[in-house]
């Protein structure tokens, strides 16, 4: 097993996996794999999610659990990042994507057959699951997914870019301190604590959107549940 690292939730030091085989597997090794995208509503992970022993040695699987990036830090979004980046708002999603391609350039190391990739998740996991699915740029780093819970017409955690963008505003002027969401240099030396907060925020007494990574962007242009229905994932 690979070392475990610490949560993305409170850590930023945090894109680690760990990797699970079977004890008693096989000399010549050649295994499935499962890729597990925990839950926990993109703000902390659910638990017991975080122990691939049992799993992997009961099934004779190479079980990926993969650390990625959670609230703020994860689904920050403005013209400037995109600018800079490509994408913006997106990066907890990219970094499941930097894990995928991980495993298919190096689960064979440990025993993984990269061409037998299944990604599954749980809650937040499974909304995750079904952006890769959509997503053109995971296309091929996975052959199978396997869904736990909601399905792709649950709008909870998928947001316009525009409210994503109105949102993040918010965060940089009254979080960080910064003077708009543009400002990325301050908001880089802002300290990890202060963007901390409780994913339901209020603005002039309207409830808005919990974290999500949004849609109509460039990692993710299309709704899930057109390309589902059409065929085209």
């Amino acid at each position: 097993m690979v070392n475990r690292g610490q949560f993305c939730d409170k850590h930023e030091d945090c894109l680690h996996l760990d990797v699970y085989i079977p004890e008693k597997a096989p000399g010549y090794l050649s295994l499935p794999v499962l890729f597990w995208i925990r839950g926990g509503g993109f703000m902390g992970f659910h638990f017991p999610q975080g122990d691939g022993v049992a799993l992997s040695a009961a099934h004779d699987l190479v079980v990926v659990i993969a650390h990625y990036r959670l609230g703020h830090l994860a689904f920050f979004a403005s013209d400037a990042s995109l600018s800079e980046e490509g994408s913006t708002g997106n990066w907890g999603t990219l970094d499941q994507r930097a894990a995928l391609l991980w495993v298919k350039e190096k689960i064979a190391n440990f025993g993984g057959d990269p061409g037998r990739v299944t990604k599954a998740g749980e809650s937040a996991g499974t909304l995750s699951v079904l952006w890769h699915l959509v997503a053109p740029g995971s296309a091929g780093l996975y052959h199978a997914a396997i869904l736990e819970s909601t399905t792709v017409i649950s709008p909870i955690f998928y947001q316009a870019k525009k409210d994503a963008y109105r949102y993040y505003e918010w965060v940089a002027t009254q979080l960080a301190g910064c003077k708009d969401a543009q400002d990325l240099q301050c908001l880089r030396k802002v300290n990890f604590n202060k963007l901390q907060l409780n994913s339901s925020w209020q603005i002039n007494g309207e409830m808005k959107k919990k974290f999500g990574p949004p849609w109509a962007s460039v990692m993710f242009p299309k709704y899930p549940v057109g390309p589902v229905i059409d065929g085209v994932t």
